[in-house]
């Protein structure tokens, strides 16, 4: 069931309850936690918010929260699995399902009152028909299985023929309806819309939907053509709000302090945002611009940084630029102004000589006083950083706590922390693809690429979660393509195989469509789970993304081969 309306259908029957709120392990799932806990809290709604890592978990906690609550909020989860029969809940209760996650599992499209999808129709997809999924039995198809062919009837006959045309139909429309995995609307922007309607939104629920959406933008997730939709939607909001913001200055004296209560909710807001033109370059506030440049995937991969005459093509880059080797080297912020200044104009200057063309496109900046600027991109890194932090002392949970907490303006420290760790995360990535090339480690196995981290490499505690993992894939088959340099391999997919340090005895994988075709839509979600059908072996689907499995290590071969099968 679909709901259109979120603050009739869903928000005005929380008021006097109790919500048990279900938030995977991604930015944009705790963006959304964060921007509803603010809502809950305006309207002293009772609210409890505990992360998911994977199935299992998901059982567990709704076991232990069952008795206790009559609403389920799940964000980015659930709308992929078969929630009812997952859980197994009591009648009485309801599932609200806010995911991006695509194709949505078609019982809970069909189900009823009990689960809600928060979501619009034509953000789902195409969703199969009920006629075409489902259908009443009468007595005789009860009794089908225990009537031989012998005793029935010519009528009977019939219509035992019309059901298997009709259960292949189903299976054949099933398969091409679950054939790839795809993302729909960000679920922070689907709750900042609700507080829009509410008339709750302000510039700090608006930042937080905007890191959101680029977690989607950076993660390959959505192209260029849905982020410009979005891009639109986010420039109005970010003049409206602004606007609204500048008739009430919380610091200056003479504003009365009726005008500051009494005002709405964005005039209220302690932060700016702002919406400019800026360098696409990875962390590089954070950095120093000669790192930056070297681990932001499309220059490393135009310059092919990972061999000495790649390298020196990216000093010569610098050179040509007017920066001095030294200067690169400095932290960005401690650069001499008159570089800082002027580095974005020099830069689209050379873009078209050096192939750079996506190095500047839109970007949104938010500032709290004088002290505190970030851009959405550096959010992103920093708060996912933390989310797959390899820290063992802290569990997974207080991981995704620290994140939410990274997201508040008044704990940055936390986010500069993420900030850092995600630096070591992008240099362990640059390193790992440097080897790959350099020893060549991909192999063509006929309709796929793949490679393996090896066991005991030194970063591969890293790639043990799904979002670096991803990371590792994307950045080693633009690599390998600019470095090979052969057109069959435009076509073809690349599988990474890396070991789980946090379970022992199994490996991940991970699927990345090849860079000539749709990078949105990924088929190898289903292609692991049938493989894992034909060898026996169980195929454990992430949340995180459809595309990352977990499998026992001694499978990988076995593996292989039937993706071959698969694919062929």
């Amino acid at each position: 069931m679909f709901i259109q309306d979120l603050g009739k259908e869903f928000y005005e029957l929380l008021y006097g309850q109790r919500i048990l709120v279900l938030v995977n392990y991604d930015v944009d799932a705790t963006c959304a936690a964060k921007l509803l806990s603010s809502l809950f809290r305006s309207d002293n709604i009772l609210f409890t918010i505990v992360p998911i890592l994977d199935a299992e978990d998901l059982f567990v906690t709704y076991t232990a929260h069952r008795a206790s609550v009559k609403y389920i909020l799940l964000i980015n989860i659930g709308a992929s699995l078969d929630i009812v029969e997952l859980l197994e809940p009591e009648d009485e209760q309801v599932f609200f399902i806010a995911d991006s996650h695509r194709p949505v599992d078609v019982y809970n499209a069909y189900r009823g009152n009990q689960v809600r999808l928060l979501m619009k129709n034509d953000d789902a997809g195409e969703i199969p028909s009920y006629e075409d999924l489902f259908r009443d039995s009468d007595d005789e198809d009860d009794d089908e299985g225990s009537q031989s062919i012998a005793g029935m009837t010519l009528e009977q006959l019939e219509k035992r023929q019309e059901r298997r045309t009709w259960n292949e139909k189903r299976l054949k429309i099933l398969s091409e309806y679950h054939e790839f995995n795809y993302y729909g609307e960000s679920v922070a922007w689907t709750f900042f819309n609700l507080a829009r309607k509410l008339g709750k939104d302000s510039n700090e629920l608006l930042w937080l939907a905007i890191v959101g959406i680029y977690d989607l933008r950076l993660t390959g997730r959505i192209d260029r053509n849905t982020f410009k939709g979005y891009l639109g939607q986010l420039k109005s909001h970010v003049k409206r709000l602004g606007d609204l913001k500048s008739n009430v200055n919380l610091f200056r004296e003479a504003t009365p302090i009726d005008d500051i209560f009494n005002a709405p909710a964005g005039r209220r807001s302690c932060i700016s945002v702002t919406h400019k033109k800026d360098l696409q370059l990875l962390l590089y506030r954070h950095w120093n611009l000669h790192d930056s440049l070297k681990h932001t995937m499309h220059v490393s991969c135009q310059f092919r940084v990972w061999h000495l005459r790649g390298y020196k093509r990216l000093l010569e880059f610098l050179a040509e630029l007017g920066i001095p080797l030294r200067q690169s080297k400095q932290k960005f912020a401690c650069m001499d102004l008159e570089l800082r200044k002027h580095i974005q104009e020099w830069v689209s200057d050379l873009t078209e000589k050096y192939g750079l063309s996506k190095i500047i496109d839109d970007t949104f900046e938010a500032s709290h006083g004088f002290k505190y600027k970030f851009v959405a991109s550096d959010v992103v890194y920093g708060v996912k950083a933390l989310l797959e932090s390899p820290n063992k002392e802290l569990s997974p949970k207080e991981k995704f706590m620290k994140a939410l907490d990274s997201l508040s303006w008044t704990k940055t420290d936390v986010l500069i922390e993420g900030i850092e760790l995600a630096k070591l995360q992008h240099s362990a990535i640059l390193k790992a693809v440097h080897d790959i090339i350099e020893m060549r480690a991909i192999e063509s196995a006929g309709p796929f690429l793949h490679t393996i981290i090896p066991e005991g490499a030194p970063d591969a505690k890293l790639f043990s979660y799904p979002g670096c993992l991803i990371a590792l894939a994307r950045f080693a088959l633009e690599a390998y393509v600019v470095s090979v340099r052969r057109k069959r391999v435009l076509d073809l997919p690349l599988i990474v195989v890396t070991p789980d340090v946090n379970t022992p005895g199994c490996s991940l994988a991970v699927g990345i469509p090849p860079v000539s075709q749709d990078p949105t839509k990924n088929l190898f979600g289903t292609a692991f789970i049938e493989a894992g059908k034909m060898i026996n072996c169980q195929i454990e689907v992430t949340l995180y993304d459809m595309c990352v499995v977990r499998f026992p290590s001694e499978e990988r071969s076995n593996l292989f081969e039937a993706l071959i099968i698969q694919l062929r």
